[in-house]
């Protein structure tokens, strides 16, 4: 029943042409029945006459009639009529007043389901410091507010590679790469680019009018593209990105659950890499101390045994010397040619107690600077046969370094060049000591046969980590290229030393 008429009803009122209606019946009815009476009690004559009175009082009649009942009768109708208009706009009014907050109701509750949802994700993805646990329950969660067909996390790796950290797939996948194959430059990709210099998300409603977008991975067509940025500190950190299948998908009510589920799970990502740093910097400081404790030890077995069979042996030989002269001092030749030995011998010891000396420290980085200690340094290895090395020193007239700046440098080329003639075959080396403004550099360059990178840096052998780690002791950088055809080449940088 529309409403209209359940108000009607409910105040009991009819229709007023219905009232008219009967009321003319009514009149008519008593006229017909007056007449009737008449014709039954009176002569012909007389009714005649009776009912011509009868229709003059009706014409007298009806305009009293009209003006008593049908003119209040009239605008009773009228008013009744704007009545019923004025409570079909009333009704009208309700209605769309039931359907707005209907809808309104409706998107309060989606509004507090969301909320509910981003801050049981947001608990989700703090809860835990594994890089790998916050990958999956971001992922997890981010498929239940906005469904997706594959995501992709990519952090940075250095300023400007990113790296694919984690990837949820279409069968419901969780991948996690160990390898550097997902690592890319953050510029090469225009779209990725601009979510990371804008820090703001790009959505791409069909990849279809976009040049150079085509396929996914396995096949199936991405049609809608969104990247949002992680932010940690006002700095992108990283991105996540997220496709579908069909176009015109990420709406900007989706786009906005996306990044206000992007700031947990920026601060769980930082949080998380800072434990690993604090965790991997914990280990490395073990493998430091281990490593110092055994270079201290090998140090001091190759110091005893560099006294014992070497200086050792020739003060043994100085005391028999010594005997032999005090037994023949009554003939003066042989004490001198006994002396001229024992100086010999004497001077022996001198020069091998010096350079073990010079090894463990050397003098000139004390008295004369570091130049001239690489130089001399570059003398002792050509002067055994061995590569030629040439040095080249390059803004450091008048300067002196830090003692740490010095012995650190000192060590790093003293190692890059043992590592060139113990494995490298080469036949000239240069070092390259250069100072700039903002710090310095050293290379250290072969035509050897190279190496593998990749094992060496899982292997001490070659000495790199030593000399990443007194690189990094000052703040600076490692980095090594070697070919089979080209050589090996070490840069060290070490910013701010001067």
């Amino acid at each position: 029943m529309p409403a209209s008429q359940a108000v009607t009803h409910r105040f009991g009122l009819t229709s007023p042409v219905r009232t008219a209606v009967v009321t003319i019946g009514a009149i008519t009815l008593a006229d017909v029945v007056a007449m009737a009476v008449l014709v039954a009690v009176k002569p012909p004559s007389f009714w005649l006459s009776t009912a011509l009175d009868t229709a003059i009082m009706a014409c007298l009649t009806f305009p009293a009639l009209w003006l008593l009942i049908f003119g209040p009768l009239s605008r009773l109708i009228e008013e009744r009529r704007l009545a019923e208009e004025r409570l079909r706009r009333r009704t009208l009014e309700l209605e769309e007043l039931y359907r707005v907050n209907a809808v309104l109701f409706s998107a309060e509750q989606h509004a507090r389901q969301e909320a509910e949802t981003l801050r049981s994700a947001s608990l989700a993805i703090t809860r835990s410091l594994d890089l790998e646990a916050v990958f999956a329950a971001l992922l997890d969660h981010l498929d239940r507010l906005v469904p997706y067909d594959r995501a992709k996390v990519m952090l940075f790796e250095s300023p400007s590679r990113l790296r694919v950290r984690a990837v949820f797939t279409r069968a419901g996948i969780l991948e996690f790469p160990d390898k550097p194959i997902g690592s890319f430059d953050a510029v090469a990709n225009a779209t990725v680019s601009a979510v990371l210099v804008s820090r703001r998300s790009v959505c791409i409603a069909d990849t279809l009018e976009q040049p150079g977008w085509g396929k996914g991975k396995n096949g199936e067509i991405e049609r809608s593209w969104v990247g949002v940025p992680l932010l940690a500190g006002g700095e992108a950190v990283g991105l996540f990105t997220l496709v579908k299948a069909e176009p015109n998908f990420f709406t900007p009510a989706r786009v906005h659950v996306l990044e206000a589920l992007s700031a947990p799970a920026s601060v769980a990502i930082a949080n998380a890499r800072l434990f690993e740093e604090v965790h991997t910097g914990r280990e490395q400081v073990r493998k430091v101390t281990r490593k110092l404790v055994e270079a201290q030890e090998a140090e001091r077995r190759r110091v005893a045994r560099e006294l014992h069979d070497e200086t050792g042996q020739l003060l043994s030989s100085l005391m028999l010397g010594l005997r032999l002269l005090e037994r023949e001092a009554s003939n003066p030749e042989a004490v001198i040619g006994h002396a001229r030995e024992l100086k010999h011998l004497a001077e022996t010891i001198q020069e091998g107690l010096h350079r073990l000396a010079s090894d463990l420290r050397p003098a000139a980085l004390d008295h004369v600077g570091l130049v001239p200690a690489l130089g001399q340094l570059a003398a002792k290895f050509s002067g055994r046969g061995e590569p030629m090395v040439r040095l080249e020193a390059l803004g450091f007239e008048g300067v002196r370094l830090s003692p740490d700046v010095d012995i650190a440098l000192y060590r790093i080329a003293q190692e890059a060049l043992t590592n060139v003639v113990r494995h490298s075959g080469a036949r000239a080396v240069s070092v390259v000591l250069e100072r700039r403004d903002k710090g310095i550099i050293l290379v250290v360059e072969d035509d050897g046969h190279g190496f593998d990178l990749e094992a060496a840096s899982r292997s001490s052998r070659l000495g790199l980590p030593g000399i990443r780690e007194r690189a990094e002791m000052l703040g600076g950088t490692l980095l090594v290229e070697s070919s089979s055809r080209s050589g090996t080449t070490l840069v060290v940088e070490i910013p701010h030393a001067v």
